[in-house]
């Protein structure tokens, strides 16, 4: 992903899993990790995506209604 990703948090598991399947089909390049506990203790995975693509990300979980619990951006 480089040296810079973002992350997007959520309350459950199902919505993390939805979001990703809305990235993918999307073609943004996206995957689930493990939630880093810094930024988020709601679920315990997190879609770790580019940055650049965090606008399309955004818009893309609100129009289909996927409730986040925050975006991130981490360095490994």
């Amino acid at each position: 992903m480089g040296p810079e990703t973002s992350i997007a948090t959520f309350f459950t598991t199902h919505a993390a899993l939805r979001a990703e399947e809305l990235v993918r089909d999307a073609g943004i390049p996206g995957r689930l990790i493990p939630a880093p506990r810094s930024v988020s203790a709601d679920c315990t995975v997190a879609l770790a995506f580019p940055p650049s693509d965090e606008d399309r990300v955004r818009g893309l979980l609100a129009d289909h209604a996927v409730e986040t619990s925050g975006f991130h951006r981490i360095t490994p």
